[in-house]
């Protein structure tokens, strides 16, 4: 088990409510969270990313099953080029990228030894 005082200052840490703190504030604050005998674990960063070509072939097969003639999806596939998909992976990476303190989520991990002395 990790302890509090081994984590950097800027290192995120989430309860059991998946509240996330930096470990700074939660040192600073360290009375407030003994009071509420709150346990911490070390997280890992998520960011989404979607990726164009699966995208594609999700949204074709969709359009497929629900409302298009037999091998129409075949087709379309095999119109789409290398370039099209480069061009719709720009767009999605632009997207997500714009605002990425949006784009994040964090999960659990390692419970962390807090010493409340």
């Amino acid at each position: 088990m990790i302890k509090l005082s081994e984590l950097q200052d800027d290192v995120k840490v989430m309860d059991k409510s998946e509240s996330v703190y930096d470990v700074k504030d939660v040192k600073n604050d360290l009375q407030y969270f003994k009071d509420t005998n709150k346990k911490f674990y070390t997280t890992t960063e998520y960011h989404a990313h979607i990726d164009a070509k699966d995208m594609l072939e999700s949204a074709i097969d969709y359009e497929y099953e629900n409302k298009m003639y037999e091998d129409w999806d075949e087709h379309i596939l095999s119109d789409i080029t290398d370039e099209d998909v480069k061009k719709i992976q720009a767009v999605l990476d632009n997207i997500f990228n714009r605002n990425k303190s949006q784009n994040i989520a964090y999960y659990q991990d390692e419970e962390i030894e807090v010493d409340y002395e």
